[in-house]
């Protein structure tokens, strides 16, 4: 059965859906750790838009104001966004940056959005899912794991950025994942086929 990515009900803003003038790249550091208190557990927010700053790209940074109180400038190719739909955003993307969460995984997988991978620091929680989000990605030649969130430096991040937004088979095996995905059933296809086992499990019982 496959994931069916789902942000609730939630407004998005009108910019979402204009045609970007450049390709667009969304870096995020997920939800689940943003009130986490264990410094230097996620990327430096410097690192990340040091590592863009200089690129032809628009980049969509979903950080709230907590994740922004170390920048002292933020690159004007580089828009600030705490919240928007990544079912909405993603469509128009042509890379993503995150930590290895299933919610922005499964997004990207299901729009075809090559991925960038940077887990989140080993000690803050249990973190081989993420890796083996990143090197299965690798492994399909549809995203790169570009480093340990403790190691990753703005150098590493660009050269992984550069890679799969100027090597079009990056984007054709995230585009081959997503056919892939989409094959499989969904939550819609599975619960008839369960009510009608359970059904006839029970008529069955003596």
């Amino acid at each position: 059965m496959r994931s069916v990515p789902f942000n609730g009900p939630s407004p998005t803003p009108r910019w979402v859906y204009e045609q970007p003038a450049r390709r667009r790249v969304c870096i995020t550091q997920g939800l689940s750790h943003r009130d986490a208190t264990i410094d230097g557990a996620s990327s430096s927010t410097r690192d990340l838009f040091d590592a863009v700053a200089d690129l032809d790209v628009e980049v969509i940074a979903t950080l709230d104001a907590k994740q922004l109180d170390s920048v002292t400038k933020i690159p004007e190719n580089v828009r600030t966004v705490d919240f928007v739909p990544f079912t909405s955003l993603l469509p128009s993307c042509s890379a993503i940056v995150h930590e290895g969460g299933v919610g922005s995984f499964a997004t990207a997988l299901q729009n075809g959005v090559p991925q960038i991978i940077v887990p989140i620091a080993f000690r803050v929680e249990k973190w081989w899912g993420p890796v083996a989000i990143g090197t299965g990605l690798e492994s399909r030649g549809a995203g790169v794991y570009a480093a340990n969130s403790s190691t990753l430096t703005p150098e590493t991040l660009r050269r992984s950025l550069q890679l799969v937004l100027d090597d079009p088979s990056y984007l054709a095996n995230a585009v081959q994942l997503r056919t892939e995905l989409k094959a499989m059933p969904t939550p819609n296809d599975i619960v008839p086929a369960l009510e009608k086992l359970t059904a006839e499990y029970r008529t069955s019982r003596p």
